[in-house]
């Protein structure tokens, strides 16, 4: 699938009605415990004042609460214009419209866009695309120290799930699908780029994990 047309698929998928359904989920009950556990990871780090590159955002929660002491600036990368526009709606109602920036789109496509960040966060991200390779590369481009990630756990029970929810969009005609990628290709590929992990958690379906450059 190209970038182009991964976009396209994903931003129908994440459309208007799921994206206000996530966003009254946030207002009403408060940070789900996936992202909280990112999150705690995150506080965990002497890290203070930082600029952050959040891809793949949703509705903004990550930046929401980051947002203070341990980050300044947030730059929000996604490939659903529905999602942007739903945290760029909280934003202006926070009075935060300033600190952020939103990109719509593909961030290996945007890369030269982006920019730098010091923190970068890939939450729910890697499940959503196809080239886990190419996306953790131009996620580390940006120069970034630290990188907190969920995703999938590679185990049979895993792949099962997202098999038989990828044939049911098949059938439904929905081009989008999950991808349970192999846990030891993204460690390999953040330890490559001279990343060590010093922090996880997770559930028996995800991996939470922070990960630091060798000399953070």
């Amino acid at each position: 699938m190209t970038s182009c047309c991964h976009v396209d698929v994903a931003d129908r998928h994440f459309g208007s009605e799921m994206a206000q359904r996530d966003a009254e989920a946030y207002l009403k009950n408060g940070v789900d415990p996936l992202s909280r556990a990112l999150l705690d990871l995150i506080g965990e780090q002497p890290i203070e004042r930082a600029t952050l590159l959040d891809i793949g955002g949703g509705v903004g929660v990550l930046g929401r609460e980051l947002l203070g002491e341990r980050v300044d600036a947030v730059t929000m990368v996604d490939e659903s214009t529905a999602y942007l526009a739903v945290a760029r709606e909280q934003a202006r109602g926070d009075g935060t419209a300033d600190r952020y920036r939103f990109i719509a789109g593909d961030v290996v496509a945007a890369r030269d866009e982006v920019g730098c960040a010091d923190l970068a966060t890939l939450h729910r991200v890697v499940c959503c695309y196809p080239d886990y390779r190419a996306l953790l590369d131009a996620t580390l481009a940006t120069g970034v120290r630290w990188v907190a990630l969920t995703y999938p756990r590679d185990r049979w029970y895993v792949r099962a799930g997202a098999a038989f929810e990828n044939l049911r969009r098949r059938f439904r005609g929905n081009p989008f699908r999950t991808f349970v990628h192999a846990e030891g290709g993204i460690t390999e590929r953040l330890e490559a780029a001279g990343f060590r992990r010093v922090s996880d958690a997770g559930t028996l379906f995800w991996t939470c994990e922070l990960w630091a450059a060798a000399d953070s």
